[in-house]
């Protein structure tokens, strides 16, 4: 049975000439009844990964509901940690990686953070959780650089609320302990760059 393979092994599979294999190749790509998961010529000769279309159209589906299934149990959470998918779907590291790359092109998963989800997936706050997080980061707006810490944050909010801001960007972690709101750790950035540039 041909699995995910370079093409090249294609041909030695189907145990076809060299006349035979490019004109061959060429038609099950035609008919979709090939997949090609890498960019560059796919030809009898070269290394780009294609798979049979029943196998990635069964695999897709197996990702997307690991996706799902995961959404369904951390609403919060952007997604699935990259090398936990990966370790889920039971793939290898060029296999993983150029799937992940074919359903990102197609529109069918995104990755934020490190973290892969289902296109469609958005965090979404209930009434109480949305105070929480107005209070929390009103506390941030009133002390920029004197900041709740990340301890702080797991108090007032929860660990996944929290995690959440961070994936949203709307919180920079820059160590164990320390957290800034986007606008102040970028504010303060440039504060430290224009005093270096002008002590320099």
């Amino acid at each position: 049975v041909l699995g995910i393979v370079p093409a090249h092994e294609v041909a030695v599979k189907a145990r076809l000439s060299d006349a035979d294999a490019g004109p061959a190749m060429e038609k099950v790509l035609g008919e979709s009844s090939l997949i090609a998961l890498e960019g560059g010529s796919v030809t009898p000769k070269s290394d780009v990964l294609v798979a049979p279309r029943a196998l990635w159209e069964s695999l897709t589906t197996r990702a997307l509901q690991a996706l799902d299934a995961y959404h369904i149990l951390h609403p919060l959470r952007l997604g699935v940690p990259r090398e936990e998918l990966k370790s889920r779907l039971k793939m290898s590291s060029r296999i993983y990686s150029a799937a992940l790359k074919r359903w990102i092109a197609d529109g069918l998963v995104k990755e934020q953070g490190g973290a892969i989800g289902l296109l469609e997936h958005k965090v979404q706050f209930n009434e109480t959780q949305q105070k929480k997080v107005d209070h929390l980061l009103d506390q941030f707006k009133r002390a920029p650089y004197a900041p709740p810490t990340i301890k702080d944050c797991h108090a007032e909010v929860g660990e996944d609320v929290y995690l959440a801001l961070i994936g949203q960007g709307k919180l920079v972690s820059v160590s164990p302990e320390v957290v800034f709101r986007y606008e102040d750790y970028w504010k303060l950035a440039e504060d430290l760059q224009s005093f270096l540039r002008q002590s320099g």
